[in-house]
């Protein structure tokens, strides 16, 4: 029985790892898409600004 629970544990925690790993990853893409946006916004509103004529 306790090598079925640390069977079960290896495996759980396997899982967990795994788990984290696809979060960190996806928290990283998350963040550089952002930035994309944030930089794509900044010049929508440039162009959306013109400078005035001198």
């Amino acid at each position: 029985m306790e090598k079925a629970i640390e069977a079960t544990h290896r495996i759980t925690s396997q899982e967990i790892d795994t788990l984290s790993s696809a979060r960190l990853n996806l928290i990283k893409e998350n963040s550089h898409l952002r930035e994309i946006i944030s930089k794509k916004d900044n010049e929508i509103t440039d162009l959306s600004n013109p400078l005035p004529p001198l």
